[in-house]
């Protein structure tokens, strides 16, 4: 396998950026990524690039609609033509009006995975003491006995030439309030897979993490007692939060944030091979010499089943 580059786009809360429309904001995100493509083949042409930016990267704390997620899939879609490129877009939160007569099997499904991650509470309240997932699973219980209600989806996106597009729903809800909420509402998701391919053998994978589903340590939790592989490359998309090295998981760990003093954080295992994964930060508003800043990792002790990593150095 090549050597992987990934390109966070720095969305930290930016005000000419958050002003504009839903598609001109999507036209600046798809923009900076075919520019941040170019500058990492340039600095390492053989390899393959994974452009990225933060949770609520589009439209920020307002629900996109279904015609403007479509739009965001296809201009995305057609970005990756043609390129050694793979996208992890945002994530951005969506609402849906649901007939509850009409959409059982719907309900259903919304249920059966409430049920499959019960592990969720143990684990946040082990980490933070509250019962947030134990009080959103109420709320939609509690939504499904009416008429109608809206379902609210905090989902990440994966955009890869020739590939269907992948989707991570974050399964660990916290403040998942948005501005233009339709009530009742409840905050859903369905069963899903936690790992995205990233090569034709299967070795190289990428495991997402959603902001607060880092903090409890939902991936760790995976695969120490769920039997998921650690996957090569570990991603937090996150608005807001901190790095927990205790819960990186992977050989390669990116965290991409909203925080402008503390926008991506890059940790290495011991045991990973050097030369091979490489992380830059790009910049679409700066004014002068837009260029990729170099990232450079922390290292921490090997990840396995017995064990969590420790943070050992920190780079310059």
């Amino acid at each position: 396998m090549k050597k992987i580059v990934l390109v966070a786009i720095n969305l930290t809360h930016n005000r000419e950026f958050e002003k504009k429309s839903f598609h001109d904001q999507l036209l600046v995100l798809a923009l900076s990524t075919v520019h941040a493509y170019n500058k990492a083949k340039r600095l390492h042409p053989d390899a393959y690039i994974i452009a990225a930016w933060r949770e609520y990267g589009v439209s920020n704390q307002l629900a996109v609609s279904q015609d403007n997620i479509h739009d965001f899939k296809e201009l995305l879609s057609i970005v990756t033509e043609n390129r050694d490129l793979l996208i992890i877009a945002g994530s951005l939160t969506s609402q849906k009006i649901v007939m509850v007569n009409n959409n059982q099997e719907k309900i259903r499904e919304i249920q059966a995975a409430y049920d499959k991650y019960q592990f969720i509470k143990d684990i946040e309240y082990k980490n933070i003491n509250s019962d947030l997932f134990v009080n959103y699973k109420a709320q939609f219980n509690q939504a499904s006995l009416q008429a109608k209600f809206s379902i609210i989806k905090n989902t990440c996106y994966f955009f890869k030439q020739g590939a269907k597009v992948y989707r991570r729903s974050k399964i660990a809800p916290h403040e998942e309030t948005i501005i233009n909420m339709l009530r009742p509402w409840a905050y859903t998701f369905k069963e899903q897979e936690f790992l995205f391919t990233l090569d034709a053998d299967n070795e190289i994978t990428i495991g997402i993490e959603i902001c607060f589903e880092h903090s409890i340590g939902v991936l760790k939790h995976l695969i120490k007692n769920e039997g998921l592989k650690a996957p090569t490359i570990h991603i937090i998309i996150a608005d807001t939060n901190t790095m927990v090295p205790e819960h990186a998981c992977g050989n390669y760990t990116v965290r991409i944030d909203s925080d402008p003093d503390d926008a991506i954080s890059f940790g290495k295992n011991l045991a990973a091979q050097d030369n091979f994964f490489y992380v830059y930060q790009f910049d679409p508003y700066q004014t002068k010499n837009q260029m990729l800043k170099l990232i450079k990792p922390d290292n921490y002790n090997v990840f396995d089943s017995s064990s969590t990593p420790s943070l050992t150095s920190l780079s310059p």
